[in-house]
């Protein structure tokens, strides 16, 4: 055989392609990139249509108000038997005694008024989120319908106000450097004052942001520990906004209503539990998924600072002991640190609104981010 015929057997000719294919910039990336993008609007509009004519509108908002109302009429306020209810209004309520005196001024008007102002407010909570993380306007409506927004702003849920402030400590504001094709959020570190001077104001506004996020979702200490290790006094500052609420309330909610609601988040921890979520103990039981959530927690003790709120998205989620649709939210700034063909394909899969689906993108997201630490090729240039 000819030494040219051998050599041509002998080459490797997929191999240039598979260069550009993977080459930021070069046409048959942006190609890669454009199809998998239509291959996830699909899956993502199939889940936004079952989301607006299936899921119950304001529930997360119902569900307080209806506990409130119990409340105010000598009812029992965390009842375990609305554990047995799997669907709507009806489901248990989870949320500290604290709340409940600021609940009942909204039981004096019609329901429908505050479920739909409520709504608009998450509404309002996602579109500033996105702007903060830099998504163009032009790509913000195909995010919020993907299945983590469209859930929680359908369903009123606080977690979509919640990840707004996750976005206010961890990422960066201001247009400087913003340009028309962005998707680079910049990081920004709430705990960079904490090595100075005594900073009151700016103190306690970090640890009041922290430290919401830890009182209406207990399983998402993580940026307030964060706080806590580099940044005491704001972690410690925020704890006392708390506590000065609790304090206030307490001749209103009385003591006892508080041990109603810490044996409320045991049941609701119970891996059993139909409703508990995503988190790994749903699927896994406790016996994996508690080392996990407690490994989550210490490992958020020893992220770097430059990239914190990215490392304490990914923790927050894989570490979760009751993950639910919205809870994926706080990927975002590691999805889109990641090469963007990584990160399409993580919302393809969350768009499938299965959990096999969105376990594989939840995945996609925090392998390749903790692999990039080694392999910074992984990261979107």
């Amino acid at each position: 055989m000819p030494a040219s015929s051998s050599s041509a057997v002998a080459a490797p000719l997929p191999a240039p392609f598979l260069r550009r294919l993977v080459t930021v910039g070069d046409p048959a990336n942006r190609l890669l990139r454009f199809a998998i993008l239509i291959l996830a609007i699909p899956p993502t509009l199939y889940a936004f249509q079952k989301l607006f004519f299936g899921h119950p509108f304001g529930v997360d908002l119902e569900i307080p108000l209806r506990a409130a109302e119990r409340w105010v009429n000598g009812g029992v306020v965390y009842d375990p038997a609305q554990f047995q209810v799997v669907y709507g209004a009806g489901l248990p309520y989870l949320y500290p005694p604290f709340l409940l005196p600021f609940l009942v001024p909204l039981l004096a008007f019609p329901l429908e008024a505050v479920l739909w102002a409520w709504v608009l407010c998450c509404l309002a909570a996602a579109v500033w989120s996105l702007h903060r993380l830099r998504v163009p306007w032009v790509w913000m409506p195909l995010c919020l319908i993907s299945p983590p927004f469209a859930e929680g702003i359908l369903g009123g849920n606080v977690q979509i106000v919640l990840f707004a402030l996750f976005c206010a400590l961890f990422v960066a504001g201001g247009a400087e450097g913003r340009t028309a094709r962005d998707f680079h959020p910049p990081p920004r570190d709430p705990a960079d004052a904490g090595t100075g001077p005594p900073r009151p104001a700016s103190d306690l506004r970090e640890g009041v942001l922290a430290a919401t996020i830890a009182a209406f979702k207990v399983s998402q200490l993580h940026p307030w520990l964060y706080l806590l290790r580099h940044r005491w006094r704001a972690a410690f500052a925020g704890v006392a906004v708390f506590g000065v609420i609790v304090l206030v309330t307490l001749p209103l909610t009385g003591i006892d209503l508080w041990f109603d609601w810490l044996e409320q988040v045991r049941r609701a921890a119970d891996p059993a539990w139909m409703e508990s979520g995503l988190g790994l103990a749903h699927y896994l039981g406790s016996i994996v998924g508690t080392p996990v959530a407690i490994a989550c927690l210490v490992a958020v003790l020893f992220v770097p600072r430059r990239t914190s709120g990215a490392w304490i998205g990914v923790l927050s989620v894989v570490g979760s002991v009751s993950l639910r649709t919205f809870g994926i939210l706080f990927l975002a700034p590691a999805g889109l640190a990641i090469r963007r063909e990584l990160g399409l394909l993580a919302f393809l899969f969350i768009g499938t609104f299965l959990e096999l689906g969105m376990w594989i993108g939840i995945m996609i997201v925090a392998v390749t981010w903790v692999a990039a630490a080694r392999w910074p090729v992984l990261l979107e240039p």
